[in-house]
């Protein structure tokens, strides 16, 4: 998206209140102006931070500054000068969650933020390299009321092939300003047509609910992530799980990289009493403040059911905050691995119509006043994964045969064993018991039965490895044993 686009954007369908809130563990920014410098106002900005004692060292930016567009003797673009300059403000702190956002860098945060994005609704995904809608498309979206189909094939946006590029610009050549149109050539069973599609604003679902197939009585309940409508979300799906005959629920914060903080302070004082600590906070002068349980927070809407919390180390911030709150002050056990370990809070302000800056400010501690960062939060019920922890990519640049070696093919032999075919896992050779087991897969898979790993017995392999660990349940299981003996009592 270009600039003038960008510019043009509208911010979030959020209040101001809420935009200006952290990434991870929110909170409200107050007070405080904003100045984008340019032409016009960069003298009266100098002289307002005149007045600050550290202006002296601001100042070798603006005599760089100055000297660069006075004397450089190339051309220069003015707003990627300054870009360049806030960016390297922010890179010198040396922080990963710290960082200037502009363009569709930007855009893409304060999608993040409101929980919605503008497009067509529409999943896609490379296929035989092939840019293919995924899945049917979400409903009452454009691309459901253009009659897209899951499997159909988008060879051109706007008249301009597609087949080369690489997913990430696809999509945001057909993502857009709301009410704006698109076009796209769609291939359907080798017939070639046009569909002209309105983009509109997507409302993401954060927050899934159904019933446990094997004990209809306990609810399993997936937060993807903390987004500007994911507390009503949620109240929504525990109200409907109860009203299938719920009794107990599994909340599964698995993968969930974190969101806002309004939203999970308002979920977690679902579960506490009126009073208890959620979460507190630690600034740079050490000052502490806290977030409490209250009707002000869930409007009295409260979950006493047995519960448990079902997480892994892709369980960021503010799924930590809500997995520590529940545990610490509602002694509710957490199910799987340790997570993450992201104990700082951002603050995310619009610098300028075009920029945002992420900024850490402070840090978050759990009720018990600990510091998870880099630690992450144990389990109370903890579910070994530790055959996953050093599985590797299968390198699709050379085949693999009897007598070859090395360290490649004791992941493929890993790889293997984790499948279950009859090899040593960690053997370094590719023995006959390797090339049997290759060709044992290659047959029952339909594949060219040679007993050597080329790309394509390579790819199948890795392929039956992530349906391998997406389909292990073992924490679900976990969690529907606790509950279940809770229940029982």
């Amino acid at each position: 998206m270009n600039k003038n686009k960008h510019h043009n954007k509208k911010r979030p369908a959020v209040s101001y209140k809420e935009y200006v809130l952290s990434l991870l563990a929110m909170a409200l920014i107050a007070g405080g102006g904003v100045y984008a410098i340019n032409r016009d106002r960069q003298q009266p900005i100098v002289e307002y931070l005149a007045s600050y004692p550290d202006f002296a060292d601001l100042e070798k930016v603006t005599k760089t500054y100055q000297e660069i567009k006075d004397n450089y003797v190339g051309e220069i673009d003015q707003d990627n000068l300054i870009d360049g300059a806030v960016s390297g403000l922010t890179q010198a702190l040396d922080d990963p969650f710290s960082g200037y956002f502009t363009g569709q860098n930007a855009d893409d945060l304060d999608d993040s933020i409101s929980g919605s994005f503008q497009g067509i609704g529409a999943v896609m995904t490379i296929k035989d390299k092939q840019v293919t809608i995924a899945e049917e498309p979400m409903k009452d979206s454009a691309a459901q009321k253009a009659g897209l189909k899951a499997g159909d094939v988008i060879t051109a946006v706007d008249g301009e092939e597609v087949t080369d590029k690489e997913l990430t610009e696809v999509v945001q050549s057909i993502r857009g300003e709301e009410n704006t149109e698109v076009t796209l050539t769609i291939n359907r069973d080798n017939e070639t047509f046009d569909v002209t599609l309105t983009r509109s604003a997507i409302e993401i679902d954060t927050v899934k609910g159904e019933l446990v197939p094997s004990d209809k009585k306990i609810g399993h309940v997936t937060i993807n992530s903390f987004s500007s409508h994911t507390a009503d979300e949620f109240k929504k799906v525990v109200e409907d799980l109860r009203k299938d005959g719920a009794k107990g629920f599994m909340f599964d914060v698995r993968q969930n990289p974190g969101g806002l903080l309004d939203q999970v302070a308002i979920m977690s004082s679902m579960f506490l009493e009126d009073g208890e600590t959620i979460v507190k906070f630690e600034d740079k002068t050490k000052k502490k403040n806290q977030i409490i349980a209250g009707k002000d927070l869930d409007d009295g809407f409260k979950i006493f059911e047995p519960a448990v919390v079902l997480m892994d180390s892709k369980s960021a911030s503010a799924s930590e905050i809500f997995a520590a709150a529940l545990n610490q002050s509602a002694d509710i056990p957490l199910v799987g691995e340790t997570t993450f370990g992201k104990g700082t809070v951002q603050t995310v302000a619009p610098i300028s119509k075009e920029s945002d800056l992420k900024l850490t400010t402070s840090k978050w501690l759990t009720p018990k006043d600990e510091w998870i960062h880099e630690k992450g939060i144990k389990p109370t019920a903890e579910i070994d994964f530790k055959e996953y922890d050093d599985l590797k990519i299968i390198s699709t640049e050379q085949t693999y045969q009897l007598g070859m070696s090395g360290s490649s093919l004791q992941n493929i032999n890993h790889l293997l064993a984790l499948l279950g075919y009859n090899v040593t896992a960690d053997d370094e050779q590719f023995t006959e018991a390797t090339a049997a087991a290759v060709r044992e897969l290659q047959t029952t898979q339909g594949l060219p039965v040679t007993g050597i790993i080329d790309k394509e017995t390579a790819l199948k392999i890795q392929q039956l490895i992530a349906e391998k660990i997406i389909s292990d349940n073992r924490v679900v299981d976990k969690g529907i044993e606790l509950i279940s003996s809770k229940l029982a009592q």
